[in-house]
C-alpha cells in the first residue's frame, strides 16, 4: 500500500551561480502542493485535474529551461492510474515542458483516465551563458538523459501519489518518436549510468511499460553529427 508523504532523495550539493543553472540539495514532490484546474476537450467534456508544474527531475540541473516537466493528475485517479508521457521533441531540438493541449494527445489520455507528463528535454538549440560565453547544453544524448532522468523521477515518488510508475508509456512524433523508441529500448541501459549519475538523478530504474512511436526519425548519420 502506497503511503502519501513528503520524501526526497538527498544528492551532493555543488555550488552553482551560472545564468540558467539552478542546483539543488535533493529532489522533492509534495503530494499536498498540487493546483485544481480543468480542461475541456473539443467535444465539450470537461476533465479535472490536479497540477504539479516546474518540477526539476535532477539536483545539478545545467538548464533551468527545459530540465523540468509539469504533471496532471485527472480526478478519479488511484495508486494504479497508468502514466501518459508525451515529448514534443521535434528536429532534435529542444522541447519545454507544456501544460495540457485539448486538441492532442495529452487532453484525450487525460479524458480517458490517464496521469499526463509532460517532460522538458533539451536540444541542439538549447544554449546558457556562463562566464560571458553561449554554452550549448543540448549535445546528444542530453535530450535522451533528460527523459530517462524524468521516468526515475516518477518511479522514485511513486509510493507519493496516486500513479503506478510501472505503468508509463512514453509518446512522440518523428524525433520524438524516436525518443520514445528508445526509451523503451535502453531502458536501464548501465552505459548511461555515469552521465545519469553526474546529473543527480534518483537511484531507481528508467525502464518503461510500453512507447507509442508515430513517423520516428531514425538518421543514424544525423545522430552521430550531433555527438560530434
Amino acid at each position: 500500500m502506497k503511503k502519501f508523504f513528503v520524501a526526497s532523495l538527498t544528492l551532493v550539493l555543488c555550488v552553482c551561480a551560472q545564468a540558467a543553472k539552478k542546483t539543488t540539495p535533493k529532489l522533492v514532490l509534495d503530494a499536498s502542493k498540487g493546483v485544481a484546474g480543468s480542461v475541456t476537450l473539443p467535444t465539450g467534456k470537461k476533465v479535472n485535474y490536479t497540477a504539479y508544474t516546474k518540477l526539476y527531475y535532477v539536483t545539478h540541473v545545467e538548464d533551468s529551461t527545459y530540465q523540468y516537466m509539469n504533471v496532471f493528475v485527472p480526478e478519479g485517479a488511484t495508486l494504479s492510474t497508468p502514466i501518459f508521457m508525451p515529448n514534443y521533441v521535434g528536429g532534435y531540438m529542444a522541447a519545454a515542458p507544456r501544460m495540457i493541449d485539448e486538441g492532442d494527445a495529452s487532453g484525450r489520455a487525460l479524458a480517458e483516465g490517464y496521469v499526463v507528463v509532460i517532460p522538458g528535454a533539451r536540444g541542439r538549440n538549447s544554449t546558457i551563458v556562463q562566464k560571458g560565453k553561449t554554452v550549448y547544453t543540448g549535445r546528444a544524448p542530453k535530450g535522451l538523459l533528460d527523459l530517462k532522468v524524468a521516468v526515475r523521477y516518477l518511479r522514485f515518488f511513486d509510493k507519493n501519489m496516486l500513479w503506478d510508475a510501472e505503468y508509463i508509456i512514453t509518446d512522440g512524433t518523428s524525433v520524438g518518436g524516436a525518443m520514445s523508441s528508445l526509451l523503451g529500448f535502453i531502458g536501464n541501459n548501465p552505459s548511461y549510468e555515469p552521465m545519469l549519475k553526474a546529473m543527480g538523478v534518483a537511484d531507481t530504474r528508467d525502464d518503461v511499460f510500453a512507447s507509442v512511436c508515430y513517423q520516428e526519425e531514425r538518421d543514424e548519420k544525423s545522430l552521430d553529427m550531433l555527438r560530434s
